[in-house]
């Protein structure tokens, strides 16, 4: 799903909005823990292969991923940010 709004949301709103999809995040704001705070939702889908192909399309600068697929006993809420102007990225395990 293509979103045109191009609104900034926290990530709490973001989830809520989007349950169980890969979500393509532009322009993540992240904490001095480096935790995912907020960003601007561009496109998701409930297939990764077609969030990443997104990404390439957009060539996006600074993107983050975000997975709200549940998963039993999970402990952590998988995201991680790319950014071509920064050689630095944080990864947790992948969805």
């Amino acid at each position: 799903m293509e979103n045109a709004d191009r609104k900034r949301l926290p990530i709490g709103e973001i989830e809520a909005l989007y349950p169980e999809q890969f979500i393509l995040i532009d322009e993540p704001e992240v904490d001095e823990g480096n935790r995912l705070v907020s960003g601007i939702v561009v496109f998701t889908h409930s297939d990764k292969s077609e969030v990443y192909r997104r990404a390439a399309e957009l060539k996006l600068k600074n993107i983050a991923l975000r997975c709200t697929m549940k998963r039993p006993n999970a402990k952590y809420v998988p995201w991680f940010t790319v950014s071509t102007q920064e050689t630095t990225s944080s990864r947790s395990k992948p969805c």
